[in-house]
């Protein structure tokens, strides 16, 4: 299959190269997604940079950590997604300890992949998960977190800082968002259109 190669760390992402690859085969507990799209992430950049602290452990690696497709074939044991079923990349380690997304197919443990919620288009699907699981993350790691505090959000504008902005607001809480003044529209209407619940 063809696949975006990396050679080497350190190179950096314009150094990712086309190139022909074995096609993958899933694994028990592992499917073989055929890619529609991948989203191109930070820490995709980063790993190429090599200032990320996951290290691949075969070469020429194969990056990215987002993505939606195909499920083309489920390895054993797998019973919650079916062949033809379009699924995304939730979590794990596509792109970072396994070969990722920026392929012609990927395998990634069951696990790790999800259904596509609802009005979904498929191009969010393939971007948003790993920015909204950080934003997340990031939100609710503090325990002592107080219901409806007032959330500074720096860097507002970039992708997990826009999901912080919406996902603190849908949980109540009083957003202030810091980013330059030619996104501060963007921001407002990111606030408005997710409001809190009750």
């Amino acid at each position: 299959m063809r696949a975006w190669l990396l050679d080497r760390m350190g190179d950096g992402i314009d150094q990712v190269h086309l190139g022909e690859v074995r096609d993958p085969s899933p694994g028990a507990g592992q499917v073989l997604v055929d890619l529609i799209f991948a989203g191109l992430n930070p820490a995709d950049r980063y790993l190429a940079e090599n200032l990320y602290p996951a290290k691949p452990q075969t070469w020429p690696h194969i990056l990215g950590r987002d993505g939606i497709g195909i499920v083309r074939e489920v390895g054993a044991g797998v019973t919650q997604f079916k062949i033809g079923e379009k699924v995304n990349v939730v979590h794990g380690q596509a792109g970072i300890n396994l070969p990722g997304t920026f392929a012609e197919q990927f395998v990634a443990n069951a696990d790790t992949l999800g259904a596509i919620p609802d009005g979904w288009t498929d191009e969010q699907a393939a971007a948003a998960p790993l920015v909204y699981e950080t934003a997340y993350q990031a939100i609710t790691q503090w325990d002592d977190v107080p219901q409806q505090s007032v959330v500074l959000i720096t860097g507002a504008s970039g992708g997990v800082g826009s999901a912080c902005v919406q996902l603190a607001n849908a949980m109540g809480h009083t957003v202030i968002a810091m980013s330059r003044d030619a996104n501060l529209k963007m921001l407002a209407m990111l606030t408005a259109r997710f409001p809190p619940r009750d």
